[in-house]
């Protein structure tokens, strides 16, 4: 098997009890499984290969991306904590789909969402207040 694949007992198996039906030489049932396993090879390095064109696309997303990027993820993170179900953590991780942009750009909303509010304290003069502006003599009539 190439390196990082685990040999599935259950499918070397079937493979062998196929070779075995059909009168396959060893050497022959030994070249379709390298045939398998090289297809398989393949596959998972076609999706490496997207994974990273997300995570590229992520980082260069001009709302969440750039110097955005380190805020943004705090607040996919966050959306994330909140949902707390660690086996969606568990399937975005292993699948890659944690990294798609579409995902990443839902879960960033929904973690700005969930950030607590910011209170604006702006400087007020004495003559700029509230109460000065509403009871100030110029807006009293007679």
């Amino acid at each position: 098997m190439p390196e990082g694949l685990v040999l599935d007992a259950a499918a070397a198996d079937s493979l062998t009890a196929f070779a075995k039906e059909h009168g396959l030489k060893p050497e022959v049932a030994q070249k379709v499984a390298d045939i398998g396993a090289q297809m398989i090879q393949r596959q998972v390095e076609k999706h490496a290969e997207v994974v990273a064109g997300w995570i590229n696309e992520v980082k260069s997303d001009k709302e969440i991306g750039g110097d955005k990027l380190n805020e943004s993820l705090a607040h996919a993170k966050q959306a994330m904590d909140f949902i707390g179900d660690p086996a969606l953590k568990e399937l975005l991780d292993n699948s890659g789909y944690g990294n798609h942009p579409v995902l990443v750009r839902a879960f960033v909303k929904i973690g700005k969402q969930l950030a607590p509010d910011k209170v604006e304290n702006g400087r007020q003069t004495p003559n700029t207040a509230p109460a000065a502006r509403m009871y100030s003599a110029s807006n009293m009539n007679p």
